[in-house]
């Protein structure tokens, strides 16, 4: 289907984007930032998380068979493995799991782990995408990355839909801005920031690094200014299209017991 939506956007010239708002939350442009100015060094593992603790619009999900676009990989998993396709591109291989935590045997997932390789360049690096619905912390973890010289660790959600239920608007000065004690805790061997400051027992660089500003809202006005070709189109349907090739890898690995090839 989505090849078929491609091909027409090409044969009309039509431009075709898709919301992946998630591009724009705080966190992930904080560790975006900190990767495009190698904070991390050569990175060897990213954990990429979205945990929800037995969210109760789960409860209707009841049916013990799987239809393709059902499930939470397809669902929150678009939004993280597009993240991953974001930062580190193509995978070689993935590898996948899922799971029904709900209490109902289903082969529709609530949870899952979906694990990509990569080769060359990056053949050391292993990125972990999961979701899962048994979540009991006081605040979920969302980033773990680790380089060889540097580390930063994320927990909680980004704010902008809560602000938005609260009846808060894009205009306001604190839409998208992070509290302090939500910002993510940098560990690096040589100083990155001014938050940071020697930690005498580790020998390291540790503080809290400041989350930069989420904005949906830019989602919008890059595409305005790809529309009026004053920019290049900042989330490309191929990533998206790529993002759904994962998912059916990551269940066919499920199924199969084992890593299967990205092609």
């Amino acid at each position: 289907q989505a090849d078929r939506v491609i091909a027409t956007a090409k044969k009309t010239g039509k431009i075709l984007t898709v919301y992946q708002n998630h591009r724009y939350d705080s966190d992930f442009r904080t560790l975006q930032h900190l990767v495009q100015s190698s904070a991390f060094g050569q990175i060897t593992e990213c954990e990429v998380h979205y945990d929800f603790d037995f969210p109760t619009w789960i409860s209707g999900w009841t049916s013990p068979s799987y239809t393709p676009g059902s499930g939470m990989m397809f669902g929150l998993g678009s939004h993280t493995i597009d993240q991953a396709l974001e930062l580190f591109g193509l995978p070689s291989g993935v590898t996948g799991f899922y799971r029904s935590l709900r209490g109902v045997e289903s082969k529709t997932d609530d949870s899952f782990t979906v694990i990509l390789q990569y080769r060359d360049e990056k053949k050391n690096l292993l990125v972990t995408i999961k979701t899962s619905v048994v979540a009991t912390m006081q605040l979920p973890l969302k980033f773990l990355v680790r380089g060889y010289v540097g580390s930063f660790v994320k927990f909680g959600d980004d704010k902008q839909e809560s602000q938005i239920a609260a009846g808060l608007t894009t205009a306001s000065p604190v839409f998208g801005v992070e509290s302090e004690t939500s910002y993510g805790l940098l560990t690096t061997k040589e100083k990155v920031c001014e938050e940071q400051s020697l930690d005498g027992g580790c020998g390291k660089w540790v503080g809290k690094f400041p989350s930069l500003r989420g904005s949906y809202e830019d989602f919008y006005v890059d595409l305005v200014k790809a529309i009026r070709r004053e920019r290049e189109l900042v989330v490309k349907v191929q990533q998206s299209r790529d993002g759904i090739r994962i998912i059916e890898l990551a269940r066919e690995s499920a199924e199969k017991g084992c890593t299967v090839l990205f092609e």
